[in-house]
């Protein structure tokens, strides 16, 4: 398929036509027979459907953003947004977006289109390739620090894996699974980027915890100031935007792709990368995020019931010795409307307890 021909262009036209009806539809005294046509568009293709539901949930997005949570690119000025003035005005208190006048917001609309579709088409590839790439791993509960060719110095956590692809013009980690711990050796021209699934933590010369875990990504910085980027989702879907957090020494943001980044929080210093001394700190963590623990510093086949998926996001906030998984598991059912099933010594079971 030539995405470069008519079916490229078919959809832009498509993702157009949705932005322009969201404009149409949204005005107050819209008509009954603009309605009607509006519908009609909407039932004659699963496309249209679709479309529409995205231009929604870009332009719920952009009505909680602030200027500090999107992309520098994002804001800076293109022809498309010249061309018929200035679209956006920043409210009183600089928090959220207000369109001057609905003819502007229907232009924009059709920019913000072409913006989506060209984020969509643009992401980075999701593996770190190169000839400079270095796979560096831990066993369960093994914690080992290594030193990387700029200085750097990573230590892994239980069960680890990263990629590493250092070169004169830049410094790339992806942290496949588990928690790594990174002390970065300070170089301007070179940005330090930490990859942990869709999440992006970048620094020029800090100290800052990453984690991979149970379907949740967490940083946590202990010196400096990282930035901390992740798509933009809203009401569970993404936007084809990226939303930004600055965390400085004693913050700590997780994100998911149900949620997004979540909000910034304070952490003492002393207790981030406490699992380098096999003390597993939680605040705040899911059932899936120790289990996930649990495997890495102790090698166990630990399975969540398919009954008990839905207190996989209860929160739980806990301390345990990462080298007593036994223990940490036995404690369990005390925080916890769970039974630990332990009869087959080769896998342990969790399931949701039965009522009383």
């Amino acid at each position: 398929m030539d995405m470069n021909g008519p079916d490229r262009r078919q959809d832009q036209d498509i993702r157009e036509a949705a932005h322009e009806w969201r404009t149409a539809v949204s005005r107050p005294g819209v008509s009954e027979e603009e309605l009607a046509r509006f519908e009609a568009w909407q039932e004659a293709d699963e496309l249209h459907k679709d479309a529409y539901e995205r231009a929604e949930t870009v332009w719920d997005a952009l009505g909680s953003l602030r200027s500090t949570d999107l992309d520098d690119d994002f804001l800076k000025p293109s022809w498309r947004e010249r061309l018929p003035g200035c679209f956006f005005a920043w409210s009183s208190t600089g928090k959220t977006f207000r369109l001057r006048t609905i003819a502007a917001a229907s232009v924009i609309l059709v920019g913000l289109a072409a913006i989506t579709m060209t984020l969509m088409t643009e992401k980075p590839a999701p593996d770190i390739v190169g000839p400079t790439m270095t796979r560096l791993a831990s066993q369960a509960g093994e914690i080992r620090t290594v030193m990387l060719a700029d200085g750097s110095a990573v230590t892994l956590g239980a069960k680890t894996e990263i990629a590493v692809t250092i070169s004169d013009a830049a410094r790339d980690v992806h942290l496949i699974a588990g928690a790594a711990l990174f002390s970065v050796a300070e170089d301007a021209d070179r940005p330090f980027v930490v990859r942990a699934g869709e999440l992006t933590a970048t620094a020029v010369g800090t100290e800052f915890d990453v984690r991979n875990n149970g379907g949740v990504a967490r940083v946590a910085v202990t010196e400096g100031v990282v930035e901390v980027r992740y798509p933009l989702i809203r009401h569970g879907k993404d936007t084809a935007m990226s939303d930004r957090r600055l965390l400085r020494a004693g913050q700590r943001v997780a994100a998911t792709g149900l949620d997004g980044l979540r909000s910034t929080e304070s952490v003492p210093v002393g207790s981030i990368g406490a699992w380098r001394a096999n003390r597993l700190r939680y605040s705040g963590a899911s059932l899936a995020e120790l289990v996930a623990d649990a495997r890495r510093h102790s090698g166990q086949t630990i399975v969540i019931e398919d009954a008990a998926r839905e207190l996989v996001g209860q929160k739980v906030t806990a301390f345990f010795d990462g080298s007593d998984i036994d223990g940490m598991l036995a404690t369990l059912p005390d925080i916890l409307p769970v039974v630990v099933d332990q009869t087959d010594p080769t896998v342990t079971v969790i399931r949701p307890r039965a009522d009383d």
